[in-house]
């Protein structure tokens, strides 16, 4: 009974650290994707204003 018990403690502890590594992988995605688009924005609002300046 002990041996089943601590093969399912052992399997509940992987399961919940690979949960944690997977939701811990998804959220730096997320801040990495945010933080595309934010550089991306601002590289075509710099593009706009040399564009602007260039037609002066």
């Amino acid at each position: 009974m002990k041996k089943n018990f601590l093969r399912l403690a052992i399997v509940v502890l992987v399961l919940l650290i690979a949960g944690v590594l997977w939701l811990n992988n998804d959220i730096n995605q997320k801040k990495e994707d945010e933080a595309n688009k934010k550089d991306n924005a601002a590289k075509a609002y710099f593009y706009l204003l040399i564009d602007y300046d260039t037609k002066i």
